[in-house]
């Protein structure tokens, strides 16, 4: 890779990783909105808030930030992760993703949104959203809904 296209790859990791550290605030803050707004008869607990926790990966380069809330009114519990790091890929990994043919080394932050509604009646939602990079960029991820009970 030439030093030019290091330097294009680095840069739209910065501005995914920003992107992403700006949608997990956005996240917590209508999260919290939710709990405060929500009828206090509708659960007993006091509407809870965000508490941020900052991480460094053991293993390479980098880390992240985790939003964690526990206990709420509406969320039983929930985190919002942000995570950027830097490391090898395994020679099997490398052939499954676009421009690892030519590139061991990558480059990648992402979002993880887990959202525990109190009530059965609320899916559990999971999400994982990336930016990883060899040779080239790419953006992968997945989501899922918990199934929930019926309304009684």
């Amino acid at each position: 890779m030439t030093v030019h296209a290091a330097a294009s790859v680095e840069l739209q990791r910065t501005q995914a990783r920003i992107w992403f550290e700006d949608l997990r605030d956005r996240i917590c803050r209508e999260i919290e909105t939710l709990e405060r707004e929500a009828p206090a008869d509708l659960f007993p607990q006091a509407p809870a808030s965000f508490a941020s926790k900052p991480w460094k990966r053991i293993s390479g380069e980098g880390g992240g930030t985790g939003g964690f809330l526990r206990e709420g009114r509406l969320f039983e519990k929930a985190v919002v992760h942000t995570s950027s790091g830097n490391g090898k890929l395994t020679p099997e990994l490398v052939k499954t993703l676009p421009g690892g043919d030519r590139q061991l080394d990558y480059l990648a932050t992402s979002i993880s949104p887990i959202i525990h509604p109190r009530s059965p009646c609320v899916p559990t939602v999971h999400m994982n959203t990336r930016f990883l990079a060899t040779s080239q960029g790419w953006f992968g991820g997945s989501a899922d809904l918990t199934p929930m009970l019926a309304e009684q």
